[in-house]
């Protein structure tokens, strides 16, 4: 398509193209398509973020020369069509806007928008093991979870990067697998789209457009590092297009390498360092009637544990025996140790450094990406299309400090062969049998120590190769009928992942006869005087490696090798889609023309799953992999309408009504329904109104079905036993094939504001609210227990007791609990959306002045996250509030979401001739820990469940400016280009860890844009 006389015009992201009606605009394949529009030249006239588009005139002035006009509209929906703007809201991200950004994958880029809040990125899923999520890049619209995301290629779906359930936001694709350099431009609908693209469109759509008619060759090479000399990146990506067979055919190639070298923790960043330490804790003091709060945000915080191990008590008495604080250093040297204030597993004070777990953590992983991507079209006939695409990508990510291996209550004999003969003396004398230890196992600074992996033993680690493969073969075109053109869309999609997940160094040390415990018994064998396991006594032939537990590098790699393993699984997730579509314009108003979209699709799920046999045997300190095998499909229909209601009359400029249904028939769950409404309403041209009510869903994934279980290890009251016997007790998430589909009732009101007396800007402001009933959620383990003791049978079959039965047979203890999901929960959000675009040439500030300027705001409000969970056997309701919430995994807000109250993005672009500088302003406000809490230090109420004390609940907000730089050369066929990410390197706040979480919030929050640092890239991208 080829346009004269460009104009345009900006509404809330519905971009509208204008052409003259001198050429025909030739739409037979976009018509059909989700959200399509002509993308170079959405390219060049997007009010880009940040800044794109600079070079554009003012629209008034553009309109006042052209002649009658059509238009292309970027919409929310399936039809597109001239005269309309979508009810739904859009923000757009252009090719233009990716570049500036300049980052090595497309994925950071649109996390920038402040509707996405807390995405899984490659920053912030590095502390999961079980999960298989490292490395990937899974986009969140609203805080609602990854799952409730919708992702889609060129309006197509695509498979999920993992098995994990919604806890895990699993399920969804990885962004890092798409085809960046051919993507035109981003459009995300930020509302309820279920009954336009389908389930799990509940927060909203990312809709990836790709250029299928580029022609040329172009390409970019870029490098970077951080201010601190580390996390060196690199990426080089080709990209090349052309027609053939007289322009019948049309050829498409993109290739992209990405690798970041990651960083390392152990106190490489002055907040990472063990002395700006703070963690959550109970307050040691605290008693009720003392006036003292029940938590505390302290500094200087360890655990009682050391790298080379100390002793923490004896079998008489560990608070005064003549051993305790003793610890292990290098060789084995003994040293004193102090410890400070005990809290649980905590300390306060003393030789707190030497106990910090917290700085170990990798900061950023390592991440090599390799990316193909094919499409080949071909004109069979003048109106019918055949078109392939088939793409590979392949991400590797590993994380080489994960977290310590760690034993609190260690016991050591005192006939140990390692035990100091210093120590054996004084315990013989003494009768002191044994001893204990806390330790940081094989952890220390980078010991010199290669395992059989090539690894060094700090700690375990994650290692995640993920590959995704896709096919897909279609057939598109137009003809003619009921008096009116038709566009259709056939194909038939393949996707697979396959996810390769492997934990070295991974401890085995469950129960006394794993290979850790019976290394650490070793004795003198009497008849040979070397030393040997205490197991291998009784049974020469075991193998068993003595492992001496006191001290740094006191062991070598056969040693390390023994106690630990890798724990590996292979997961192969693969979906089948089938899918129909057609558009048309059959009946007219007196308002114009009524446009329909309908189709019909199936799609099938798979999983098939092995692991190694210690994860299946629950073996080890983490992971414990379980392979899952199993299946669910989905057949559905839908049909979407735009009826013009009134057209240029003396009280509306436009008034349109958009709707649509679609019905779904579920394997597992049977039928679902989802529509929605919506009315556009221009009364003069300034003014845009638009109101949106829909009903959407997210139906239960494969993980959430299917999961196998994912295990580990807990504590149990069991209310059965007459003495509530606490025991120690395995458990895991498993899956629940009965969950029903998600609920949820989506409204939107907004206004758009294009003053003809301001040529050049837009802005809009959008009122939403999702409230979302039958919302899955896992159930405890605490809580099973309780509902069968309460009489749910359901809930005893999920438990497993020694000796046979179910959790109501009261004969054994309870050795393993299911924790299977629930329909159990609802969640609401509510808040409000602003954007504004002014393009503007800086002569018309001051004459003679020369260039344009670009400037864009984006920012998003919530006002409110909650939560609502009622008890499924006593039938309370505890409500959560999440607005505000930062640090929500320090305290565990359980089932409850979170996310700032604010986020915002703004950018100024400036452009002369060859050159554009972009600044950029982006960061979120300040929140708190939990929004219960009740803040005091002297004088404080008595802690309860619903309103704990605390000390301090505060954490600040973040303030990051980037800069951007760009510079075209070669008669603009390349530019040379820089960017600068966190110009002041600030620091993030100070996020209290907790002892399951780390630094920061657990890692788990992409929007903490400066944990890294000042980042610079480089690069030259080029064209012809």
């Amino acid at each position: 398509m080829r346009a004269v006389g460009l104009s345009w015009g900006y509404f809330k992201g519905d971009v509208v193209l204008y052409f003259r009606k001198a050429e025909r605009i030739h739409s037979r394949t976009e018509r059909c398509r989700a959200v399509t529009t002509t993308a170079a030249s959405v390219v060049a006239l997007l009010v880009g973020l940040p800044g794109a588009g600079t070079n554009v005139a003012m629209a008034q002035d553009q309109t006042a020369q052209a002649p009658a006009l059509e238009s292309i509209i970027v919409t929310g929906s399936r039809i597109v069509r001239d005269g309309f703007e979508a009810p739904t809201p859009v923000s757009v991200l252009s090719a233009d806007d990716l570049t500036i950004i300049a980052t090595p994958n497309i994925a950071d880029a649109v996390n920038r928008l402040p509707a996405l809040q807390g995405s899984v990125t490659t920053t912030n899923a590095g502390a999961t093991v079980s999960s298989g999520t490292g490395g990937v890049n899974q986009l969140n619209l609203r805080a609602l979870a990854a799952v409730r995301t919708l992702v889609l290629l060129d309006g197509k779906r695509v498979v999920g990067a993992t098995l994990a359930g919604f806890d895990n936001n699993g399920s969804t694709p990885d962004v890092n697998g798409f085809p960046g350099g051919l993507v035109s431009r981003v459009d995300v609908v930020t509302g309820g789209a279920s009954a336009v693209y389908g389930a799990d469109a509940l927060a909203g759509v990312v809709n990836f457009i790709l250029d299928k008619k580029f022609t040329g060759i172009k390409g970019d090479i870029q490098g970077g590092v951080t201010t601190y000399g580390d996390d060196e990146n690199y990426k080089f990506s080709l990209t090349a297009g052309g027609s053939f067979s007289g322009g019948r055919g049309h050829a498409l190639f993109f290739a992209e390498h990405t690798y970041s070298a990651g960083i390392d923790g152990d106190g490489n960043r002055p907040w990472n360092n063990p002395r700006n330490s703070r963690a959550s804790v109970l307050n040691p003091d605290y008693a009720p009637g003392s006036g003292l709060p029940q938590y505390i945000i302290a500094k200087h915080v360890g655990v009682r544990a050391t790298a080379g191990g100390v002793i923490v008590a004896d079998s008489l008495n560990g608070a005064a025996s003549p051993f305790r604080g003793i610890q292990f250093l290098e060789g084995g040297k003994q040293a004193p140790f102090t410890f400070g204030t005990k809290s649980g597993t905590f300390m306060i004070g003393g030789d707190y450094e030497q106990s910090n777990i917290w700085r170990w953590p990798t900061l950023d992983l390592e991440v090599q990406r390799t990316n193909f991507f094919t499409r080949f079209s071909y004109d069979l006939l003048d109106n019918v299309n055949a078109y392939t695409e088939l793409s590979y990508a392949y991400t590797h990510a590993r994380n080489e400090s994960l977290v310590p291996n760690f034993e609190f209550g260690m016991k050591v004999f005192s006939d140990n062969a390692f035990m100091p003969e210093d120590i054996r003396s004084k315990m013989v004398a003494g009768g002191i049998s044994s001893l204990t230890i806390g330790h940081f196992l094989a952890a220390g600074p980078r010991l010199p120590i290669t395992l059989s992996d090539g690894s060094t033993p700090l700690d375990i680690k994650a290692d995640n190769g993920r590959t995704q493969r896709r096919y897909v073969f279609g057939l598109e075109g137009d003809f003619g009928w009921l008096y009116t053109d038709w566009s259709w869309d056939l194909y038939y999609a393949r996707s697979t992942t396959h996810n390769s997940t492997r934990a070295p160094d991974n401890l085995q040390s469950r129960g006394p006869t794993s290979p850790f415990d019976k290394a650490i018994d070793s004795v003198i064998d009497p008849a040979t005087g070397a030393i040997v396991c205490r197991s291998t006594l009784t049974s020469p032939g075991n193998g068993c490696i003595p492992y001496n537990p006191f001290g740094i590098n006191v062991n070598g790699a056969l040693e390390y090798d023994y106690v630990t393993s890798i724990g590996t699984a292979m997961t192969v997730l693969s979906q089948d889609v089938f899918s129909v579509e057609a558009a048309g314009e059959p009946l007219e108003t007196w308002a114009g023309p009524v446009s329909i979209a309908f189709g019909a699709e199936h799609r099938i799920e798979k999983v098939k799953g092995i692991a190694s046999d210690d994860d299946r045997n629950r073996r080890f300190f983490a992971g414990n992999y379980i392979p899952t095998n199993a299946k669910w499909s989905v057949s559905e229909a839908f049909i979407e309408a735009v009826v013009p209601l009134a057209k240029d009359t003396d009280w509306a400029e436009t008034l349109d009504l958009n709707a649509a249904v679609r019905g779904a028939q579920y394997s597992e769950s049977g039928f679902s329904s989802t529509w929605k409404a919506g009315v556009t309403y221009t009364p003069q041209t300034d003014y845009t109104f638009r109101v949106t009510q829909s009903r959407d869903i997210r139906a239960p994934n494969l993980g959430d079905l299917f999961n196998a279980g994912r295990a580990g290890t807990g504590q149990i009251v069991d209310p059965f036993q007459s003495n509530l016997i606490t025991n120690d007790v395995v458990t895991a998430d498993v899956g629940n094939p009965n969950l029903q589909p998600e609920k949820a009732d989506t409204t939107g009101v907004g206004i758009v504001y294009s003053p003809s007396w301001a040529p050049g800007f837009t802005a809009s402001l959008d009122y939403y609210r999702i409230n979302i009933k039958d919302a899955i959620t896992i159930i405890a383990s605490q809580d099973t227990v309780n509902g069968c003791f309460a009489g749910v049978k359901a809930f005893c079959s999920s438990i497993v007791r020694i000796g046979g039965g179910d959790g109501s047979n009261v004969t054994g203890n309870i050795n393993y609990v299911a924790d299977s999901p629930q329909n159990v929960l609802k969640q609401m959000t509510d808040g409000i959306d602003f954007e504004f675009g002014y393009n503007f040439p800086m002569d018309s500030i001051v004459s003679g002045w020369e260039g344009d300027m670009a400037i864009r705001g984006l920012a998003n409000y919530v006002f409110s996250l909650d939560t609502t969970e009622t008890d499924p056997v006593t039938g309370a309701i505890t409500l959560i509030e999440g607005a505000g919430i930062i640090g929500a995994g320090v305290f565990g807000l359980g089932v409850g979401l979170g996310t700032p109250h604010f986020r915002w993005n703004t950018s100024f672009t400036y452009s002369l001739d060859q050159f554009s500088g972009t600044v950029t302003w982006r960061g979120k406000g300040s929140g708190v820990y939990r929004n219960d809490f009740i803040v005091c230090t002297t004088s404080c109420p008595d802690a309860t469940a619903a309103a704990p004390t605390i000390n301090e609940n505060s954490i600040g907000a973040v303030h990051v400016f980037d800069a951007a730089v760009n510079y075209s050369i070669l008669d603009d066929h390349a530019t040379l280009y820089g960017v600068v990410q966190n110009v002041l390197n600030r620091d993030p706040p100070l996020v209290a860890a907790n002892f399951r979480n780390g630094w920061y919030s657990g890692f788990n929050d992409a929007d903490y844009y400066s944990r890294i640092g000042r980042m610079f890239r480089v690069g030259i991208r080029f064209n012809y």
